[in-house]
């Protein structure tokens, strides 16, 4: 009788330690599992990093390219264009009237830049807006090349002509920001608005608080650069307009 109960003794005695080696292998293959599972997340998630960095990046060069191509050339009315240098590393992002209207509906903060490369006054802005932004900390200039976007309009015998219809998203836009907008000059009517090159536009919780176009009241002629004292004038209203977007205190309750 003692040699049977020392059989199934022995015989459980296997039977827990093949049972625990079969725990040790379950638990095994579940890390395993969960470690591959972890690698796959943290692979798709580094390659959504990377891939928002490198558009990051290539709007920079993209924009950096796209205005230094002119320096040295001449416009159509043989003036030379005003030479700009931009940093690799500029914080302009290309956005679409689509991320525009999103940015207005969601209430974000936001700074959007509307000129183009060819505009002789956007080249004395551009600089000093990313100078201005960079040292605020905002992280991202919205930008939106306007060039061949907007209505070209004139008067003759006092009826107003469409020589060039826009974009239906610019008029859209326009629509939408009427009230802070510019009145379109030489047509005599203060219902059609225009966004001029460059206007730069501060938002704040999806409310235009501020609008900014062209360079400083005292430059008459864009081809000439801006001189020290005009750039720190533009210098300074770029930044306090931009402190305002990015400060943070009620205004009335939170």
């Amino acid at each position: 009788m003692s040699k049977e109960r020392k059989k199934i003794k022995d015989n459980n005695k296997k039977f827990n330690i093949k049972n625990f080696a079969n725990y040790l292998n379950l638990i095994f293959m579940a890390l395993v599992i969960i470690a591959i599972i972890f690698l796959i997340i943290f692979s798709f998630i580094n390659k959504n990093k990377e891939t928002k960095n490198k558009t990051e990046i290539s709007d920079s060069l993209k924009f950096k390219k796209e205005y230094e191509n002119l320096n040295s050339k001449k416009s159509s009315n043989g003036k030379e264009y005003p030479e700009v240098l931009i940093n690799d590393d500029n914080i302009v992002k290309y956005t679409t009237y689509k991320e525009i209207n999103k940015i207005l509906d969601n209430k974000e903060n936001a700074l959007i830049y509307f000129g183009f490369e060819s505009c002789p006054w956007c080249r004395n802005a551009v600089p000093i807006l990313i100078q201005a932004a960079s040292s605020t900390g905002l992280n991202k200039i919205y930008y939106l090349n306007i060039k061949n976007d907007r209505n070209e309009l004139k008067k003759e015998n006092n009826e107003i002509i469409t020589v060039k219809k826009g974009k239906k998203e610019y008029n859209l836009l326009v629509e939408r920001l009427k009230d802070k907008l510019d009145t379109y000059s030489g047509l005599n009517d203060e219902n059609i608005k225009r966004i001029y090159a460059p206007t730069v536009m501060f938002i704040k919780n999806g409310e235009v608080i501020n609008i900014h176009t062209s360079t400083v009241d005292s430059q008459s002629d864009p081809y000439i650069i801006l001189n020290k004292e005009q750039r720190k004038e533009l210098y300074d209203i770029y930044k306090n307009n931009i402190l305002e977007i990015l400060n943070s205190t009620c205004d009335e309750a939170c």
